[in-house]
């Protein structure tokens, strides 16, 4: 027989052996002579000490732990027989040890924290804000026992409380601050609660049905294969046995009904909370009423004096939010305008035409859709004071705009009275008189797949024509930009492939866009290095539909430089 493991637990002769010392320690414990100073409320301290260290080693199992806690009995109980001779050493060693440990406890004591003062008696728990009056079964009805609350029960000026309404459809009252936390826990279980039964009627409706529709299908296949064998079947087809697809419903519309009966219980709440809010009201305006009859005039709270603002704050917030959104979009609208299939026009344009259209002698009638106006030809306008020019070259090209007073004064290697061959940079101060200053802009950035990139450089601008020397700017800005965005979205040049026999012999070839343009009077400058290889056509076409609605005159180059004009038979004097 395999020798076993000892248990002290388990064993009747440990357990004999044990009580049999321990009464032994406490029969000669008792019996050792102690002086009263050692001795505490007049009781032999040694008792204690045999017990409490029983009652620590409770706990051992170990074989060695038991074996070294009995051996250290069994000495002491030799120790205390010795102990019980008076004057002896044993005894002497007994009470130098409590007097030490009587020591050792006084100063604990001492430095002991002072206990909690006794609570006074039992306050009385708060009425409740609201009270149910409504039986059970019927819809919930609240009152509120505590709001309005008479004058006599609180001291200083009456404060009205707020309702207020979670996110999650919870109604509370608050009519103090800070908001206590037992409002914040109930205001949280709640939360969680609601959550909880929205998640379980989700996963009912996701999974729940169809594995109840499984396990259905399943007895029934294995009730048409009993009753094949002439068994009985193993499921009650009594009306009153629901199948699992009815389980899970009715547990789904208990659900349901728990979600529908919490909507229906806080709109109860609410309705007894406003209530109770209004006659605060009430009361409130009775006072200052009395008040006002005695000559007291009662002074409104911070909050009441901030609400006003507050809330006129708020409006000119909204306002200002609107009328960004409004500028953004039709910022966004105006950079879009003229571009296929349909355009897109900002005000800004439409108001630019009108003011055309009312300073020429013979207005026109607004072009509907860019494109579809601006085809292929010569456009002139009714006072041209610029040309365009597109040539069919590969060499790097320059955008540059001047005014009509063609003088010899260069500015920085720009020649002004024609163009130059360098494509960027401004150069020295400039001669006129009616330079009120230096302005340069150097816009870079204007990258489309990692192509080119387009600069602009602005030189003196007149104090009269500041406008129309803007505009100078704006329109070379918006060429490049409308060159890019043509190569972006006609790329294929085949699209123009109506543009006729001129359009079909540049349709593979690569240019840059180039050109003269000038507004009004003066000698403003503008040169735009673009150098990018363009498809001339789509080039060409972007170039016809915004020179269209700048009432500007468009021409191509050919190979050998001649100026040739489309094939349309003539220009569409424009304004």
């Amino acid at each position: 027989m395999p020798k076993q493991q000892f248990i002290a637990a388990r064993s009747s002769r440990h357990r004999i052996a044990v009580i049999a010392l321990f009464r032994a320690l406490l029969r000669e414990g008792r019996e050792v002579t102690l002086p009263q100073d050692v001795c505490r409320k007049g009781k032999n301290p040694v008792p204690d000490l045999i017990k409490r260290g029983f009652q620590r080693n409770k706990a051992d199992v170990s074989p060695r732990l038991i074996f070294a806690a009995l051996s250290a009995g069994y000495k002491f109980l030799t120790f205390f027989k010795n102990a019980r001779v008076p004057e002896s050493k044993e005894q002497a060693e007994i009470i130098t040890y409590l007097r030490q440990k009587n020591e050792h406890i006084a100063r604990a004591e001492a430095e002991k924290r002072p206990g909690r003062k006794p609570r006074g008696p039992a306050t009385p728990p708060p009425k409740p804000v609201l009270q149910r009056i409504s039986a059970d079964g019927e819809e919930p009805k609240y009152v509120s026992r505590l709001f309005p609350r008479p004058r006599d029960s609180f001291e200083g000026r009456r404060k009205i409380p707020q309702v207020i309404v979670t996110a999650q459809g919870h109604t509370f009252l608050r009519h103090k601050r800070p908001q206590p936390r037992v409002v914040s826990d109930i205001l949280r279980r709640k939360t969680w609660r609601k959550a909880r039964i929205n998640e379980v009627s989700i996963e009912m409706t996701e999974c729940d049905y169809a594995a109840a529709r499984e396990e259905d299908e399943w007895d029934r296949l294995v009730d048409e294969q009993l009753r094949a064998a002439g068994q009985h079947s193993r499921v009650d087809h009594s009306p009153s046995t629901s199948t699992y697809y009815q389980s899970v419903q009715d547990s789904y519309y208990h659900m349901i009904g728990q979600i529908d009966a919490e909507r229906r219980n806080e709109l109860a709440r609410a309705k007894a909370l406003i209530e109770a809010v209004k006659g605060e009201e009430e009361m409130l305006a009775q006072e200052v009423e009395e008040a006002r009859k005695r000559g007291v005039r009662i002074v409104p709270t911070v909050i009441e004096k901030l609400r006003p603002y507050m809330k006129h704050r708020k409006l000119k917030k909204e306002t200002k939010l609107k009328r960004f959104k409004k500028r953004r979009v039709d910022r966004w609208r105006g950079s879009l305008g003229g571009l296929e299939p349909g355009p897109v026009s900002s005000s800004l344009w439409f108001s630019r035409v009108q003011k055309k259209q009312a300073q020429s002698e013979a207005p026109t009638e607004v072009p509907s859709t860019l494109l579809d106006d601006c085809k292929e030809g010569t456009f002139t306008a009714a006072k041209p004071s610029c040309e365009i020019s597109l040539p069919a070259t590969d060499a790097r090209s320059t955008v540059a705009v001047r005014g009509d007073d063609k003088t010899d004064e260069k500015d920085g290697g720009i020649d002004n009275t024609g163009l130059g061959t360098s494509s960027l940079g401004v150069g020295g101060a400039g001669t006129s008189r009616t330079v009120i200053s230096k302005v340069s802009f150097l816009i870079t950035g204007l990258t489309a797949g990692g192509v080119g990139a387009a600069s602009v450089v602005v030189s003196k601008l007149r104090r009269e024509k500041i406008e129309d020397d803007m505009l100078a700017c704006v329109l070379s800005v918006k060429l490049g930009l409308r060159a890019i965005v043509g190569v972006l979205v006609r790329g294929v040049a085949g699209i123009f492939a109506r543009m006729g026999r001129r359009d079909a012999e540049l349709r593979d070839g690569k240019a840059d866009v180039g050109g003269v343009c000038g507004f009004g009077e003066g000698d403003s400058v503008v040169r735009a290095g673009v150098g990018m290889p363009l498809d001339i056509t789509a080039a060409f076409r972007i170039t016809q539909a915004f020179a269209c609605s700048e009432g500007i005159r468009v021409t191509t180059a050919g190979r050998d430089g001649a100026a040739e004009d489309a094939d349309t038979g003539g220009g569409r004097p424009l304004v």
